[in-house]
């Protein structure tokens, strides 16, 4: 039998980059909120969204350094429950629903 939380699915279930929930996150962020050029923000977004013409060109850039624990396992090796993130979101309609769109997401 296949065991583990999420995939790959090994026999004895160790294989998974994350351990079973329940998971507790701590985090320093930093989020910039700009207004980038309303036609910028037009020229990234993908086929089917339209710029949110309200917002006027209104974005948010975000730094995270999360931490994060997981069966009280971390002590055996902190890097593993580490890591950084970036991203850009912008203001966006799919149709008539608002939404901020990630645009850029980066990981380390």
């Amino acid at each position: 039998m296949l065991k583990g939380f999420n995939y790959p699915l090994t026999p004895k279930g160790k294989s998974t980059l994350n351990p079973p929930p329940p998971w507790y996150y701590s985090s320093d962020f930093l989020n910039i909120e700009f207004w980038a050029e309303p036609s910028a923000v037009a020229a990234v977004l993908p086929p089917g969204l339209e710029p949110d013409r309200s917002a006027n060109g209104h974005a948010n850039a975000l730094f995270y350094d999360w931490q994060f624990s997981g069966n009280d396992d971390e002590y055996l090796d902190p890097q593993r429950y580490q890591y950084r993130e970036f991203f850009i979101l912008v203001d966006a309609l799919p149709g008539q629903t608002r939404l901020l769109l990630s645009l850029y997401s980066c990981g380390q």
